[in-house]
Formats: C-alpha cells, sequence, structure tokens
C-alpha cells in the first residue's frame, strides 16, 4: 500500500508541476516569453549571424616592405615564411560574405596594398594601373553588435596606409604627421587588435 501512495504523490507532483510550468495549462490565458525559454530577436539574431560569418583580418610587418593585411591563414604563413614578415596579430573580425549591413572592402595593389570601402576611390586608383585584388572581406555600415571602427591613415613620408582599431595609436600616428583618412567601417573586435 505503501508504493502506491508514493506512486500517486509522484504522479501529482508531475501533474502539478507541468501544469506550473507549461503555458497552455489549464488556466492559462496567454503564451508569453518566459525567462526559462528565450526568445532570440531580431537584433540577437543578426549579431549572432555577423559572429558566425566573420574572420580574423591579420596584419603582418616587414622592416623594410611595410604593412600586409590578409583574411587568409595561409597566406599570412606564406609571407612569413618566405618573404620575411612578422605578425603583428588581428586588426578585427571582417565580415565573409555580404550581409544586410556591411559593405565591401576592396583589396588593390601596386608598391603597397591600399584597402577602401569608397568604391570611386577603388575605381580610381584601378584608373591609375593598381591592380584589383577583389573583396578582402565585409566591414559593417553603422557601429552594431559589438563593432569596433577601422581606422585607415596615410603615412605622409611613404605615402602607405595603415588600418588599425585602436583609437589612442590612430591619433597619435596623426599628431606625428600621418593624415587621417576616416573610418572604413566597423569591424568586430578580435582578441589581439
Amino acid at each position: 500500500m505503501k508504493l502506491s501512495i508514493a506512486a500517486i504523490a509522484i504522479a501529482l507532483s508531475a501533474i502539478q508541476f507541468a501544469a506550473a510550468t507549461d503555458p497552455l495549462a489549464e488556466g492559462a490565458t496567454s503564451l508569453e516569453k518566459r525567462a526559462d525559454c528565450p526568445v532570440e530577436d531580431e537584433e540577437t539574431k543578426y549579431c549572432r549571424e555577423i559572429r558566425e560569418a566573420s574572420m580574423p583580418f591579420l596584419k603582418l610587418n616587414h622592416r623594410r616592405i611595410g604593412t600586409y593585411y590578409t583574411t587568409s591563414p595561409e597566406d599570412a604563413k606564406f609571407n612569413v615564411d618566405i618573404w620575411g614578415f612578422t605578425r603583428v596579430g588581428s586588426v578585427g573580425r571582417v565580415i565573409t560574405k555580404c550581409l544586410d549591413g556591411t559593405k565591401p572592402l576592396w583589396w588593390l595593389h601596386k608598391d603597397y596594398n591600399v584597402f577602401t570601402c569608397d568604391e570611386e576611390d577603388a575605381r580610381r586608383l584601378v584608373r591609375r594601373r593598381w591592380e584589383y585584388g577583389g573583396v578582402a572581406g565585409y566591414v559593417l555600415k553603422k557601429r552594431v553588435c559589438g563593432s569596433i571602427p577601422l581606422y585607415r591613415r596615410k603615412i605622409r613620408r611613404t605615402g602607405t596606409y595603415i588600418l588599425c582599431t585602436d583609437r589612442e595609436e590612430h591619433e597619435e600616428a596623426i599628431k606625428d604627421g600621418d593624415e587621417d583618412e576616416g573610418t572604413v567601417g566597423f569591424v568586430l573586435p578580435s582578441s589581439k587588435n
């Protein structure tokens, strides 16, 4: 008899638990968002999609050649092994595909690399016989999803361009004579900027 009373008590407890946690249980008047069942809003979905579609924008330096950027780990390894570049880290994370709210980051090269999101700037360089390298990735048009500015500056003495996400570094270089080219767009932060 004790076993059947225990079984009945367990069954009643299970029914009470189900009624307390089931929004469709008798007496429930609406389906509300519940803390134990989070609903992903559109912004959260968008930010997740951006994060999943991002990759490091790697920065390499060479004492004579200058700075080189790539999204390809294989390209970075080649330039380190063959050309003697040193890995600096990642400038941030660029998006790998065109998504709503992004714009292309075009890569052009001649004696050095230039990255731009300005279509007219890219066309002007192509007319000046710069080689079009393609889209290096996509950057965000606005500061969303925890993104940070990607600054561009021109080094006056060499004419080369530098990209960075470190505002202090950027402003210090401008004070030292580099030309401020503004914000190219926004990238997701990386562990090493």
